[in-house]
């Protein structure tokens, strides 16, 4: 186990000086303040394997340190992941409230106070049930915020490939099935049913290792969603997310929706004919990198009225109508003997697809069969 821990701990290492070399980011302080935070953790399981009891100060310390920064990791999850998902983040005064509950958890046990309390066992069983409260429910906050990220992305980007955020969305299901467990296994073993493993337990040790090479590999590697020299604020992408989802509303409540956006219906129908123009005379849509923002530079409109156009026309979102597009496209392609000896992956990286899954996908949702069985069909 020493191994693993050490591993880890050099892992950390390397990555925390790898983020420091590197042009830095917001999320990038967040992650190595994460990191640093998940070292101390890793120390503390040394200290207690190999150390004997009563620790000296500056050991016990960093133990009771440790045992209190699990209502650290909470916050700081959110953080790492708000700071990944907006285009820009803005640290205020309000995000030390949520520290309130470290600084004061960290307080009582360094104080002593626990150790002499008539109640300690009450008081310890409490401990556990918030420290298991708090990962929980910041783990659903990221699990709900990355739920509307992916309808915002889709709402943007015309390909969506490494911008869902799915490794953090990885980890916060992950965080709340592992929390779960052994909440249910902990409650068990306080009524004495059964034998269950212990908080501190080997079991939860590697879980902590295994969560720190994922976070440490896929961390490193994240890029800015939002790269563009086009200028946007934050709240047109808030303004987009309020409009994502299914676009299966009635014709009463797409346009309640968008009765304050300053767009006429005849307005709508105009940008509507430019829009279709645009794709089908320019084929913008081969360009992999097209997002709302470029499309709507294009057009000489706010993306927030090129989305209006797209979700109230179309019924669909900036992802779906590009890519049906594209598909199109490629199914032209298909039929023509110009592109014959093209393999299939050819004709869509040629056709704006990024990768050979998103083609796939996108090419059996709009036509119901794979572009394999499409091209045999053809042939």
């Amino acid at each position: 186990m020493i191994f693993l821990h050490t591993a880890c701990a050099s892992l950390l290492l390397f990555t925390i000086a790898l983020l420091m070399g590197k042009h830095k980011k917001i999320s990038d302080y967040i992650l190595m303040v994460w990191l640093v935070i998940f070292l101390s953790n890793l120390a503390t399981f040394y200290i207690i394997t190999y150390y004997p009891f009563p620790l000296d100060f500056w050991k016990k310390l960093l133990v009771e340190f440790s045992d209190s920064s699990v209502f650290l990791h909470g916050p700081i999850f959110w953080f790492y992941a708000i700071s990944l998902s907006k285009p820009s983040i803005r640290l205020n005064r309000n995000i030390l409230y949520h520290f309130i509950p470290f600084v004061v958890i960290f307080t009582f046990i360094s104080s002593g106070v626990l150790y002499v309390s008539a109640h300690m066992n009450t008081i310890i069983k409490t401990l556990i049930v918030l420290k298991f409260t708090s990962l929980f429910a910041y783990a659903v906050i990221v699990f709900l915020l990355l739920q509307a990220h992916r309808l915002t992305v889709k709402n943007i980007f015309s390909n969506t490939e490494q911008k869902y955020l799915s490794w953090l969305r990885f980890l916060s299901l992950g965080i709340i099935m592992l929390w779960s467990v052994a909440f249910a296994t902990t409650l068990l073993n306080w009524v004495s049913f059964v034998n269950s493993v212990k908080f501190d337990s080997i079991l939860f040790q590697v879980s902590v290792d295994l969560f720190i090479v994922v976070m440490s590999y896929f961390g490193f590697q994240q890029k800015a969603l939002y790269e563009s020299n086009l200028e946007y604020h934050e709240e047109e992408i808030a303004s987009l997310q309020s409009i994502s989802g299914k676009y299966s509303e009635s014709k009463r409540e797409t346009i309640s929706k968008y009765q304050k956006s300053g767009l006429s219906e005849q307005r709508v129908k105009e940008l509507h004919l430019q829009l279709l123009s645009i794709m089908a005379v320019e084929q913008v849509f081969i360009d992999e990198d097209l997002t709302l923002f470029k499309l709507a530079v294009m057009l000489k409109i706010s993306p927030n009225h090129l989305s209006q156009v797209i979700n109230t026309m179309e019924k669909c979102n900036f992802f779906d109508f590009v890519n049906l597009f594209r598909v199109e496209e490629v199914k032209k392609r298909i039929f023509s003997k110009k592109y014959e000896h093209f393999t299939l992956s050819g004709i869509a990286f040629d056709c704006g697809f990024n990768s050979k899954a998103a083609f796939n996908r996108a090419f059996k949702k709009f036509t119901g069969i794979t572009p394999t069985e499409f091209r045999k069909r053809v042939v």
